[in-house]
C-alpha cells in the first residue's frame, strides 16, 4: 500500500474528525516513509521526531581576551573547556525543509527524499538514509 502526500495538513483535512489524531495513528504505523523536501514546520518536526533523540556532547573553548599572543603562540594560554550533553533530535526539522534536490533540469532531473525505517536500521546503523531519484 501506497500513501502519498504534501504534508500533514492534507491527511488532517481528508479526515472528517479528530484529523490531526487520525493522521498521526495512520502515519506512525508505515513501515517506510520516504519524504521529500517539505515547505511547513509541523510537516517537518512530524519526521523529525520519527527519527528520535540521541545524545550529543558540546564542546566549548574559551580563553580570556587580555591573553598575552606570545603566551599563546609559546603554549601558555589559559585556555579553559566546558562540556556538556544533552539530547538532540537525529535528523533537526531543517533537514526535511532545506538542501533537498527538488528536480527539474536545474538538478539534473534528480529529486532527492529522505527514506525512514522502522525496526532494523540501514547498513550505515541509522534508521533513515538519504536517497535519490531520477525523475526520467
Amino acid at each position: 500500500m501506497i500513501y502519498l502526500t504534501q504534508s500533514l495538513h492534507s491527511f488532517h483535512n481528508s479526515m472528517e474528525s479528530h484529523g490531526h489524531h487520525k493522521t498521526l495513528g495512520l502515519l506512525t504505523n508505515f513501515a517506510h516513509l520516504c519524504i521529500h523536501t517539505l515547505g511547513d514546520s509541523e510537516s517537518a518536526r512530524f519526521a523529525s521526531d520519527l527519527l528520535g533523540q540521541r545524545r550529543e556532547t558540546f564542546i566549548s573553548p574559551s580563553s580570556p581576551r587580555t591573553e598575552d599572543p606570545w603566551d599563546r603562540l609559546m603554549g601558555l594560554s589559559n585556555m579553559s573547556v566546558s562540556m556538556s550533553e544533552s539530547y538532540q533530535p537525529v535528523l533537526q526539522p531543517s533537514a526535511f525543509m532545506t538542501g533537498l534536490r527538488c528536480g527539474g533540469p536545474d538538478n539534473g532531473h534528480l529529486v532527492d527524499g529522505i527514506v525512514m525505517r522502522a525496526g532494523q536500521p540501514f547498513r550505515n546503523g541509522e534508521r533513515y538514509q538519504l536517497v535519490s531519484f531520477s525523475q526520467r
